[in-house]
């Protein structure tokens, strides 16, 4: 990996997006950056909802919200990235009084964004 300045990559993109006919995506590696991925489900009832989106939207460790249903339940996905110890910590649930949450912490990412 090299260093490039920030006004490098500034004018690197520019001229990317400039050559691309669809918006350019970046790539993060997760765990070069200390970071474990985990999926929450939140089963939570529509009151809850906004409360839901509030935090969605202002946490920096959720990376993904989808609102879904799973067995006949109302449930938000919480794609989650946080700090990695080596596998013994998960993230923080959201709070409780928005529903009742399981985790499951990804050990592994087999097929990624296939087309």
């Amino acid at each position: 990996m090299s260093a490039l300045l920030a006004p490098a990559v500034a004018d690197r993109v520019r001229r990317m997006e400039d050559q691309a006919s669809s918006p350019a995506t970046a790539v993060v590696d997760r765990a070069r950056l200390g970071q474990a991925i985990a999926f929450v489900c939140l089963r939570t009832t529509p009151e809850h909802y906004p409360a839901v989106r509030r935090l969605a939207g202002s946490c920096r460790d959720i990376v993904e919200c989808r609102h879904h249903l799973v067995r006949r339940d109302d449930a938000f996905i919480l794609k989650v990235a946080a700090a990695s110890s080596g596998g013994d910590r998960h993230p923080d649930h959201p709070p409780r009084t928005l529903g009742a949450t399981s985790t499951a912490i990804v050990l592994s990412t087999l097929v990624a964004d296939c087309p």
